[in-house]
């Protein structure tokens, strides 16, 4: 209730929607009240926001929002899925592509063993005398094929490591016309086999250029080659050089044929992908050759695209910097600076007339899981006395028992490879000074570092030449027995590191000097003490003076005291008996015995100054 006095009016605030009664009494003068008034029936709207229609709105609104985000929210994780199948399928055939290389890289291992098995009697073969000219040419022709599988396996161990980014840039100068010339004179036959006239317009006067001749070398290879196999008979290959103000080099290499319809343009250089050629289908390849160009050239700052007009010509085109300046300093190889692909090998020593053991009383180890690469070595070294193991843990055991004069070893083998071997084998003092010639088919240079790190004496590729490798077994063998009878007459008196020794032989040698000098005067330093203290067997340092001193411990132990008793002499301060004992001689009459067998005069004869 509102007392409103003489207002005619009331004022009702925050009233909620909904229905109501105005009551309304009165008064008169007298102050007598009507207790039934005045009635009024009101109905007070809710505002627009509040009706039934506004929150129907609401709900549609709040729907359409709720299912519009639900959308998205479905949209998103399924593009997250979709995301996640790409990157898994991708993965997957990175994984597929992955093993693919692997296989390749494997196959191609195994396939210098056979290639050496091949080219090996081709050798020799072609090195008799007497073969009528028809018989030299197929012995060639094969020779020129087993040097091209060889090339091929070379581009898969290549493309790996290059898919591994671990190609290194070696840019030197050079004639890009006589390289060009040199990679076309390799497909001529094939050429002229199928007729196909090959045109090489060549620049004015000789076109240099600083590049990676091992490089540009693959690219051009793989580039002649695809433009052979795709030519048809009688068709033509046309290349061209050109070189731009800006110090590139544009070259490109045409051939005529079906072409490649543009869309395959774009995958050309995918790995492993092919065009389908239905006319020519013996046109076959590993699939990575276009790719291994196209990574190549990026690695040599260049590039290498296609072109090809269907039934009319076919290019494609390389571009690279040729300049010395474009590339950074540890890319650039001075002249005369050695190259990195280059083999590491030990040149033939010519022989000075040196007296050697006779061959048979030398012991070379052939160790090879190959049976037919065993037998092949074994018959180039029958001159030899031959033993052979089949893996690196039974060649391990065979050193240590029979302490061959040399090692041949494969490095791919079961139980134990070579490079481990290699390393136990220089590792212990009984074996340490044994020569050891790693052959492998893993031809890259961080695979020979290693092996020549691990102490292998040479290190030569798959397949190689047999002439070669008996050079290096030869020249190997020459040095150790020109060793041997230089110390001949003891340890050496000078800084060992002259000696031209290995690094475990001379850590050896010290420890026999160091042993010696402890007990010069002990006459119980006898060859079983000496061998303990170096850990070996008896057998084995009687095998190991004998191949190192040509003598045995005795003889040294004995030759070292008496070098000993003469520097003692020399100072005349004591007597013939003292110094007998203090060299560990137990018999004076012994002691003076050998010494003039080794000087030819007696102990006094040095005191009185007769020297």
């Amino acid at each position: 209730w509102i007392r409103a006095g003489t207002k005619r009016s009331a004022v009702y605030t925050n009233i909620p929607p909904g229905e109501y009664v105005f009551r309304v009494m009165g008064s008169n003068n007298d102050n007598y009240w009507d207790r039934e008034g005045a009635t009024l029936s009101l109905t007070i709207l809710p505002p627009p926001w509040k009706t039934g229609w506004a929150y129907f709105i609401y709900a549609l609104v709040f729907t359409g929002i709720f299912l519009a985000i639900r959308r998205i929210l479905i949209v998103r994780i399924e593009q997250k899925k979709l995301l996640e199948y790409e990157r898994i399928d991708k993965k997957r055939i990175q994984e597929m592509n992955q093993e693919k290389l692997r296989f390749f890289t494997n196959i191609s291992h195994e396939f210098r063993t056979p290639l050496t098995l091949i080219a090996g009697p081709l050798e020799k073969l072609l090195g008799r005398k007497g073969l009528r000219a028809e018989e030299k040419n197929l012995l060639h022709l094969m020779k020129n094929n087993v040097q091209r599988l060889l090339m091929l396996v070379n581009e898969l161990m290549e493309f790996r490591k290059a898919e591994h980014g671990l190609l290194k840039l070696k840019v030197t100068g050079n004639d890009l016309a006589g390289t060009i010339r040199e990679n076309i004179e390799c497909f001529e036959d094939k050429a002229k086999e199928k007729k196909i006239t090959i045109t090489f317009e060549e620049p004015e006067g000789k076109m240099t250029g600083w590049y990676d001749r091992n490089i540009i070398n693959k690219v051009l290879f793989n580039l002649f080659s695809n433009a052979i196999k795709f030519t048809p008979p009688r068709g033509s290959i046309r290349v061209r050089v050109t070189r731009d103000g800006e110090g590139y080099i544009t070259l490109a290499v045409a051939n005529t044929g079906k072409g490649i319809p543009s869309s395959e343009l774009d995958k050309v250089f995918e790995r492993f992908y092919r065009v389908q050629e239905e006319e020519m289908p013996e046109t076959t390849g590993t699939g990575i050759g276009l790719t291994f160009a196209r990574r190549l050239m990026e690695k040599h700052k260049g590039t290498i695209t296609v072109k090809s007009d269907p039934g009319k010509w076919t290019t494609f085109t390389i571009r690279f910097p040729a300049e010395k300046h474009f590339y950074a300093e540890e890319e650039v190889v001075q002249e005369g600076s050695p190259h990195v692909e280059e083999n590491i090998r030990l040149e033939p020593i010519v022989d000075d007339g040196t007296a050697t053991l006779p061959k048979k009383e030398q012991k070379i180890l052939i160790i090879e899981d190959n049976g037919e690469l065993k037998n092949f070595l074994k018959n180039l070294f029958n001159e030899y006395d031959v033993l052979t193991a089949a893996d690196g843990k039974e060649g391990l055991e065979k050193v240590m028992n029979e302490l061959p004069d040399l090692i041949i070893s494969d490095i791919m083998m079961p139980e134990m490879d070579g490079i481990e071997m290699c390393a136990r084998i220089k590792e212990h003092a009984a074996t340490s000074h044994i020569p050891v010639v790693l052959l492998t088919a893993k031809a890259d240079i961080e695979h020979k570092i290693k092996g020549v790190e691990t102490g292998a004496d040479a290190y030569i590729e798959k397949p190689f030449q047999s002439d070669y490798l008996v050079a290096v077994v030869k020249n190997l063998i020459m040095q150790r027995e020109r060793l041997r009878k230089k110390y001949a007459g003891g340890l050496p008196e000078t800084d060992i590191r002259e000696a031209a020794l290995t690094v475990h032989d001379e850590k050896f040698i010290e420890e026999v000097r160091s042993i010696i000098g402890k007990n010069i005067s002990n006459p119980g330093l006898s060859v079983e003490k000496l061998a303990k203290e170096l850990g070996m067997s008896r057998t084995q340092l009687f095998r190991k003076f004998g191949t190192l001193f040509d003598r045995s411990p005795n003889e040294l132990i004995r030759t070292e005291r008496l070098k000993y008793a003469r520097e003692l002499l020399l100072q005349r301060e004591h007597n013939v008996n003292e110094v007998a004992d203090m060299t560990g001689f137990s018999s004076t009459s012994y002691f003076i015995t050998s010494f003039k067998k080794q000087y030819g005069k007696t102990p006094s004869q040095i005191l009185k100054g007769d020297r």
